[in-house]
């Protein structure tokens, strides 16, 4: 019988950084950019990861580190598999998604407490669609906290995880907001998986960047309230990093 054990697989070598076990990834440039300036790092810690950058925490900026951007679910794990094997054991996504329910607004904050498996990544992991995969109880409960302890308004639910972005179909769109789920986006079901998989820690929070409840899509990336939203996610996922 053949080993299910995967032949290439990412590793620590000499040259690899000495990352903590708290880590961020976001998913955006600008998240990204962002976190970088208000945690003290600057271009000189950054290191270089397939089309990604990585900021080790350390004793002249913060204490966890920092890496992206990813987009979609099979790159957003290679990025996750590789700070698993540099060290990461808790880390937290920040991304944005698309508004299926008429209670999220553009700007709104969701803390994902399920997310369904519509990517290909997953099954890779041996999670097999339809039922939901939930984050990691703890780093959710902190991550909560956080948000509470400032009074920074947040909505919990599930989340739809897609690989077509431009297949987001009405009908598409019917069924899963018939399971609740409150927004689309490309990678929290994969990361949750393969959080699972390695038995880590892992969160996310996603700010609300448009909208196709209606069935029509209604971009909100320049406006004001999602500018706002993305500096009160990652601050409050700051604050949380730093009490894990």
């Amino acid at each position: 019988m053949e080993s299910n054990h995967a032949i290439v697989v990412p590793a620590k070598t000499p040259e690899s950084p000495s990352l903590g076990p708290v880590a961020i990834i976001t998913a955006t440039e600008p998240d990204l950019r962002y976190a970088v300036k208000q945690c003290g790092f600057s271009g000189t810690h950054a290191v270089s990861l397939y089309m990604s950058r990585v900021y080790p925490g350390g004793d002249d900026t913060a204490a966890f580190s920092i890496a992206g951007p990813v987009l979609g679910a099979p790159y957003a794990v290679m990025v996750l598999e590789t700070l698993i094997a540099w060290g990461v054991r808790k880390l937290i996504f920040i991304g944005w998604c698309g508004s299926i329910s008429g209670n999220a607004e553009i700007g709104d904050i969701i803390l994902p407490d399920n997310a369904y498996i519509d990517e290909g990544t997953s099954a890779h992991y041996n999670r097999i669609p339809p039922g939901p995969v939930p984050p990691s109880p703890g780093l959710f409960g902190n991550l909560k906290a956080a948000f509470g302890r400032n009074q920074v308004p947040c909505h919990i639910g599930s989340v739809w995880t897609t690989d077509g972005v431009f297949r987001e179909t009405p009908q598409k769109v019917r069924h899963y907001q018939d399971l609740d789920a409150m927004a689309v986006e490309m990678e929290t079901s994969a990361l949750f998986t393969v959080a699972q998989f390695h038995r880590m820690d892992l969160a996310a929070v996603l700010v609300v960047s448009d909208d196709l409840s209606s069935m029509k899509w209604r971009p909100g990336f320049r406006d004001k309230r999602f500018t706002s939203g993305c500096k009160s996610a990652a601050e409050m996922v700051f604050q949380c990093c730093q009490k894990i």
